[in-house]
């Protein structure tokens, strides 16, 4: 999830962010922002399945999809902002913790 997000910045000279968040977040359009709302929310309920799977509670997998995503899109937003890789690079570094337990 991360690398992918570096590959996508370098890529790209760090003008492109996520295809669902950066659309969503620049604009009024009600229906594009329910749409990305509805995306960011699968994210999470997938990540919070494997949780589960992994034998985490309800709630503490259900608090992880939501704050992986969470981490995901601000360390976009900053790396954008930065020009820089470190914000997706530490930010994978904290999932990993997080994940680990």
């Amino acid at each position: 999830m991360f690398t992918n997000g570096v590959t996508i910045l370098e890529g790209a000279s760090f003008e492109r962010g996520c295809p669902v968040g950066t659309p969503a977040a620049s604009g009024d359009d009600d229906d594009l922002r329910t749409a990305a709302a509805e995306v960011f929310t699968r994210w999470s309920k997938a990540i919070s399945r494997a949780a589960r799977r992994e034998g985490r509670s309800p709630r503490s997998a259900d608090d992880l999809g939501t704050v992986l995503v969470s981490l995901y899109e601000g360390a976009l937003l900053v790396a954008r902002t930065e020009k820089s890789t470190r914000p997706m690079r530490s930010a994978a570094a904290a999932a990993g913790r997080l994940v680990a337990g």
